[in-house]
């Protein structure tokens, strides 16, 4: 089966997973989640559905690998904007801040407002971040604000990191 974290309760150890077209949430212990990984809010997860004495339960839960037609909230190709706004940042001084987000391939318009809301305004200030950080920062916003049903995964946020150190 495949779901969505969409509750943590990291004092506790345990969680729900949303599973797309089946009512109520699947509980989840953390001990049956990677011991290499932390759960977090919006990670896409693959796990087996257990009955137990208090219900049903994930187990042998795995993180999802990314599929490349999975619907994202994206919606702008990188080469295409690059192309359309790289003269336009020449006159900028290197030591100004532009709103760039725009620019950065995978970063959609509703990711775009998630970051800015958390105050990540630049490809600049995104190459600053651990991705772990960044996550935190995004998720705990995002449970504030409500800006995005479908928050950026640990792999997605990794990704930007990289392509923001390499722009």
């Amino acid at each position: 089966m495949k779901g969505t974290i969409q509750k943590y309760f990291s004092n506790r150890g345990f969680g729900f997973i949303e599973i797309e077209g089946r009512e109520g949430n699947l509980f989840f212990h953390r001990s049956n989640y990677p011991v290499d990984g932390i759960p977090a809010i919006g990670q896409d997860v693959e796990f087996v559905i257990v009955e137990t004495p208090k219900g049903e339960e994930a187990k042998e839960i795995k993180l999802a690998t990314a599929v490349p037609d999975a619907p994202e909230e994206e919606v702008e190709e990188a080469p295409e904007v690059e192309e359309a706004v790289a003269p336009a940042e020449e006159p900028v001084k290197a030591t100004e801040s532009v709103d760039d987000l725009d620019q950065l391939s995978g970063v959609g318009p509703k990711y775009q407002e998630l970051l800015r809301a958390a105050k990540v305004n630049t490809i600049k200030d995104i190459a600053g971040y651990e991705p772990d950080a960044l996550l935190e920062k995004l998720l705990a916003v995002n449970q504030e604000e409500s800006i995005t049903k479908r928050p950026p995964t640990l792999a997605k946020v990794v990704d930007w990191v990289e392509k923001a150190k390499n722009a």
